[in-house]
C-alpha cells in the first residue's frame, strides 16, 4: 500500500496558509499537520515532501497554479502520482464530520475490546485503571454523549477551527481510503484473497522539525492591544515587514540559522554602526515588493509607477551596497549576512544596467503628465521621426487644407479644415451651416445625406469628395488628396507611435525579466537586512541581550522581563528562571532511589506530617524540570509565566531577549494553558477547553518542549481540579529523561502546605513575594495616638512581584484584590465576615435591615408577653391584631 498525502494551499490578502494530512500504511496512521503559514516558494511544503516521500498526492482541482506547477516540477521524473479531486470535497464541514465519524467508530471499537496497556501511562500503573479514559462515562443522551466525547478527543488532538484546511484534507483522504478499501473488498469477492486493512487506526499530529510548534496564540498576542510582532517590527520595507512576519509566525529550531541572526544583530548594535544603520534604514524605505512588480511586467500590465518602483529598487539597492562597502571589506565578513552581500556584489552591476535601461528609455515626467508611459527622445530614431512628423502635423494639415480650398468657392474654402483622427486618418471637415445656406435646405433636411438637394449640391460644388460621416455640426469627407498624400504617405501617426513605444517597452521588459533571479536574490538579502536592523533597533531601545542557544534542553534566564508588560509600567521587577528537561522524579535520577508517580502520591499523607522546618529544608538548589508558582492574585504569576514563554519564543525568532543573561535550549514545541476562550459554536465548557489544551501537551510534548500552565483545574470542583493538576505534573515527572520543561501556577496552596507537591519529588516550589500587615485604625489624641485592629478587614498587601522559594504558606488575598479593583466596601466587609465564619466553621448570621430588626424586636415583645401570661388571660383577637400591625 502506498503512502498518500493530501494537501491544499490557499492565498488570502493577509497570508498564505497550508494544510495537509498524511497516511502511512506501514503503521496505519493518519497524521494531521496544523495549518501553517506558507509562502509561494513552498519551502515548508518542499521540506515536508522530502521527509514524507509520498507516492500519491491529492489536491483540489481548483488549486492555485503555483502549487500545481511546483508539485509538477517536483515530481516530473518520479513515480509519484498527482490526483485532483473536486474542490467542494475539501470543505471544512465535510472533513470535520468525517473525522468525528472516525472517532465515534474508534470509541465504539474500543468499548467492544478489552482494555490494553498504554505506553503513555505512568510506570507501574495498575492495569485495572488503564481503561478509565474510555469506560465509566455516562451521558443523559447516549448518542449525543458519544458525539461530544469524539469532538473533545479531536479538539484535544488538533484545534480544528484553526486548521480548517487540514481538516478538509483529512475528510478527502478518509474518503479516498474508504474507496480503496471498497475496491479491495470487491477484488476479494472475485479472487478470494482477503485484502489488507488500510483504514487508519491512529490519528496523530505532525510538524516539520525545522520549525518550532507553538500551540497557543498567547505567544503572538500576549496582551490586548499589543503583540510580539508589533513590538519587534521596526522594518521600513514591504518585503522586510513580510519576512519578519514570517519569522514571528514560524519560529525555527535551526541553531545555526538563529546564531547567524544573533551575530548580525550584534554587529549592527555596535556603536560604530549607528550611522550606517540609519543610512541603510532610509534606503530600505524605498524598496517595494519586487515580486509583484516583476509579475506585472511579465503580464505587460506595468504602469509608470511600477517602472519607477523598479528603478528605485535598483538605485537604492546600489545605495545599500555602497553603505555596506566598508563592512564588506572588513573582518565582519565572518557574519553570514555580510558574507551574503559580499557574494552578491557582482549583481550590483546588473542593477546598474537594469536601472540605466529603465531611466534611459522611460520619460517619467512626460509619462506622469500624459498618464501613460512615454519613451524618451533619442532612444529610437524611427520613433523620433514619427514624433517629429506628429509635431509638425498642424502645419502640414494647414497647408493641405489651403491647397484643397483653393479649388472651392470662397465661402467654402474659408470654412474648410483638414483634421486627423487616430484609427480614422485624415478628414476634410465642413460646418453644416454652409451647406444649409448655400443649398437652401433646412437644418433638419441637410442633416440627411440622401437629400436630393444636398446630393446635387455635393456633386456640383465638391467634386471628388466622399462623405464619411456627419455630426450635428460638421460633415467629414475624404478625397484623393487626403488618401494619397496623407493616409498613404504620413499614415496613422499616433497609432504608429504607440505601436513603436509598445515594442520598445516589450524589449525593455524582456531585458529586465532576464534579471528576475538577480532581483529576487537581492530582494531576499535586503529583506533579511531590514529584519536584522529592526531587531537590532528594538534590542538597543529596550536593552535586550543575546541569548546563548544550547542543545542540552536548559532554560536559564537571569533577570528576565516581560517584553510587553515592562512597557506599560513605570518599574518592572525582573525574575530568574532555572529549568532543565529530563530530570523527572528525583528518585528516577542517577544514584537516587526510584519513586513512581503513584508511590509519591501514596506517600503524600505520611509526608504531610513532616514539621515545618523539614519542609523548609526540602527546598534545595537543584535544577528541576518543573516549577510551580503560587501566590496572591494580582501578584504577577501570569506575567511571569508568559515572560518565560515569550523569551523562549523570541530566541527562536532570532531576536535578542529581555534579560540580563539567558541560556536557552533549542525548543521544539511550546504548549500553553493560559487563556480560556469560550464560544457557543463549540460543544464544550471553559474547563473542557482547558482540558483540550492540556491534552495536546500530554499527547505531543517531548523532552525539548516547554509547557506553561496557568491555574489549570480552577474551572471545576476543588478536589477534582487539584487532583488533575497533580496528576498532570506527576505524568510529566514519570517520563524521567523525557520530562519536558514545565512551569505552572496554581492557587491550590494546600498541595504545597500539605507536602503533596514537594521539592523532594523534583519540583521547584516558588511563590510571588508580598508584604502584608493588618489594617489598623489610628486615633489621634492630645496625649498621642494609639491603634487598634479594624474588624472584618483584609490584610493590607504590597506586591513585590518577585519570584522567591516557597515556604509552603501562601494566601490568595482575594479580598484585598477585590478592594483595589473597586468593589463596594460593604460587599468586601461582608465577604471578610463570611470568610472568617467559613474558616472557623461557625454559623452565619442573617443580614437584617433596621426595619427588619424593629419587626423582630416587636415580635419578641409579643412572644415574651405570650409565654409569661396564663392562657386564660390571653386575648387572641388582640394578639392577632398586634401581629398583623407589625407586617402592615
Amino acid at each position: 500500500m502506498e503512502a498518500i498525502l493530501c494537501i491544499q494551499w490557499k492565498k488570502s490578502p493577509q497570508s498564505c496558509r497550508l494544510g495537509c494530512c498524511y497516511y502511512s500504511s506501514t503503521n496505519l496512521e493518519l497524521q494531521l499537520m496544523e495549518d501553517t503559514v506558507e509562502s509561494d516558494k513552498f519551502e515548508y511544503t518542499s521540506m515536508m515532501l522530502a521527509q514524507l516521500s509520498p507516492q500519491t498526492i491529492i489536491l483540489p482541482d481548483q488549486s492555485d497554479e503555483k502549487l500545481v506547477e511546483f508539485l509538477t516540477n517536483e515530481y516530473a521524473t518520479s513515480a509519484t502520482t498527482l490526483i485532483k479531486m473536486a474542490s467542494k470535497e475539501f470543505l471544512f464541514d465535510k472533513g470535520r464530520i468525517a473525522l468525528l465519524n472516525w472517532h465515534i467508530n474508534h470509541i465504539n471499537q474500543q468499548k467492544d475490546q478489552p482494555p490494553q496497556p498504554s505506553d503513555n501511562t505512568a510506570t507501574h500503573t495498575d492495569t485495572n485503571n488503564t481503561d478509565i479514559a474510555n469506560h465509566h462515562i455516562f451521558f443523559r443522551d447516549h448518542e449525543e454523549g458519544i458525539k461530544t466525547h469524539a469532538y473533545l478527543q479531536m479538539e484535544g488532538l488538533i484545534e480544528m477551527d484553526e486548521s480548517q484546511l487540514t481538516i478538509g484534507c483529512a475528510g478527502v483522504l478518509l474518503k479516498q481510503l474508504q474507496k480503496i478499501q471498497q475496491e479491495r473488498d470487491v477484488q476479494q469477492e472475485e479472487t478470494g484473497v482477503e485484502p489488507e486493512v488500510i483504514q487508519p487506526t491512529v490519528i496523530k499530529v505532525f510538524s516539520c522539525n525545522r520549525y518550532m510548534q507553538v500551540n497557543s496564540d498567547t505567544m503572538r498576542q500576549p496582551a490586548k492591544g499589543a503583540s510580539s510582532t508589533g513590538l519587534l517590527d521596526k522594518t521600513t520595507s514591504v518585503l522586510g515587514k513580510q519576512m519578519l512576519r514570517d519569522w514571528v509566525s514560524r519560529p525555527i529550531r535551526d541553531k545555526t540559522t538563529l546564531e547567524d541572526r544573533h551575530l548580525a544583530i550584534g554587529l549592527f548594535m555596535a556603536s560604530d554602526m549607528r550611522d550606517t544603520s540609519i543610512t541603510l534604514r532610509s534606503h530600505l524605505r524605498h524598496i517595494k515588493n519586487i515580486h509583484r512588480l516583476l509579475a506585472r511586467v511579465r503580464e505587460s500590465k506595468a504602469k509608470t509607477s511600477d517602472w519607477q518602483y523598479i528603478l528605485k529598487f535598483a538605485y537604492y539597492t546600489i545605495c545599500i551596497f555602497s553603505a555596506l562597502q566598508s563592512i564588506i571589506n572588513s573582518s565582519y565578513t565572518e557574519c553570514p549576512l555580510i558574507l551574503k552581500f559580499k557574494k552578491l556584489q557582482s549583481i550590483v552591476n546588473i542593477m546598474q544596467e537594469a536601472g540605466s535601461n529603465i531611466d534611459s528609455i522611460i520619460d517619467f515626467g512626460a509619462s506622469k503628465e500624459e498618464a501613460q508611459i512615454i519613451v524618451k527622445k533619442g532612444v529610437d530614431s524611427e520613433l523620433d521621426i514619427l514624433r517629429e512628423q506628429y509635431e509638425k502635423l498642424d502645419d502640414t494639415l494647414l497647408q493641405v487644407s489651403q491647397e484643397i480650398g483653393s479649388i472651392l468657392p470662397v465661402g467654402l474654402s474659408a470654412a474648410l479644415n483638414v483634421v486627423y483622427f487616430p484609427q480614422l486618418g485624415y478628414l476634410i471637415t465642413l460646418p453644416q451651416y454652409h451647406l444649409q445656406r448655400n443649398s437652401g435646405t433646412s437644418s433638419v433636411v441637410s442633416s440627411h445625406c440622401d437629400n436630393s438637394n444636398v446630393t446635387e449640391y455635393y456633386q456640383r460644388t465638391l467634386p471628388g469628395f466622399e462623405l464619411q460621416f456627419s455630426t450635428a455640426d460638421n460633415l467629414y469627407y475624404k478625397n484623393d488628396k487626403t488618401k494619397v498624400e496623407l493616409d498613404a504617405t504620413l499614415g496613422d501617426l499616433h497609432a504608429m507611435i504607440s505601436d513603436r513605444e509598445i515594442e520598445i517597452l516589450q524589449e525593455l521588459s524582456a531585458t529586465i525579466l532576464q534579471y528576475s533571479a538577480q532581483f529576487i536574490e537581492i530582494s531576499e538579502a535586503v529583506s533579511e537586512l531590514d529584519c536584522i536592523l529592526s531587531l537590532a533597533l528594538v534590542a538597543l531601545r529596550f536593552n535586550y541581550v543575546k541569548p546563548h542557544l544550547t542543545l542540552d534542553n536548559t532554560l536559564d534566564i537571569v533577570k528576565g522581563r516581560h517584553p510587553l508588560q515592562e512597557l506599560s509600567v513605570d518599574i518592572f521587577i525582573p525574575n530568574h528562571t532555572h529549568l532543565k528537561s529530563g530530570q523527572g522524579f528525583k528518585g528516577q535520577r542517577p544514584n537516587a532511589h526510584y519513586s513512581s508517580v503513584f508511590d509519591s502520591l501514596r506517600n503524600a499523607a505520611s509526608s504531610s506530617r513532616l514539621n515545618s522546618s523539614s519542609r523548609n529544608r526540602s527546598v534545595d538548589d537543584d535544577i528541576n524540570s518543573i516549577q510551580v508558582v503560587t501566590g496572591a492574585n494580582f501578584s504577577g504569576k501570569s506575567v511571569y509565566l508568559k515572560q518565560v514563554a515569550l523569551i523562549t519564543y523570541m530566541a527562536h525568532i532570532g531576536s535578542f531577549v529581555p534579560a540580563e543573561r539567558a541560556t536557552i535550549g533549542i525548543t521544539d514545541k511550546v504548549f500553553t494553558r493560559i487563556q480560556t476562550s469560550e464560544s457557543v459554536l463549540k460543544p464544550q465548557s471553559a474547563f473542557g477547553f482547558d482540558l483540550q489544551q492540556i491534552n495536546r501537551a500530554l499527547q505531543n510534548a517531548t523532552c525539548q518542549s516547554l509547557i506553561v500552565i496557568d491555574e489549570f483545574g480552577k474551572g471545576t470542583d476543588t478536589s477534582d481540579g487539584s487532583a488533575l493538576f497533580c496528576s498532570v505534573l506527576g505524568y510529566f515527572l514519570s517520563k524521567g529523561d523525557q520530562c519536558p520543561k514545565v512551569i505552572a501556577s496554581t492557587h491550590f496552596h494546600d498541595l504545597i502546605c500539605k507536602n503533596i507537591l514537594s521539592a523532594q519529588d523534583g519540583i521547584t516550589l516558588s511563590q510571588t513575594e508580598i508584604m502584608s500587615q493588618n489594617i489598623q485604625n489610628t486615633e489621634n489624641s492630645n496625649e498621642g495616638s494609639h491603634s487598634e485592629l479594624v474588624p472584618n478587614k483584609e490584610d493590607e498587601v504590597v506586591f513585590l512581584y518577585r519570584i522567591v522559594p516557597s515556604n509552603g504558606e501562601s494566601k490568595s488575598h482575594g479580598l484585598w484584590c477585590a478592594s483595589i479593583a473597586g468593589l463596594p466596601s460593604h460587599t468586601i466587609e461582608r465577604a471578610a465576615y463570611l470568610a472568617r465564619k467559613f474558616k472557623n466553621m461557625e454559623p452565619i448570621e442573617r443580614i437584617q435591615t433596621e426595619e427588619e430588626e424593629e419587626k423582630y424586636r416587636l415580635l419578641e415583645i409579643i412572644h415574651n408577653d405570650f409565654v409569661s401570661k396564663d392562657i386564660s388571660d390571653l386575648d387572641i383577637q388582640q394578639l392577632i391584631s398586634s401581629i398583623k400591625s407589625i407586617f402592615i
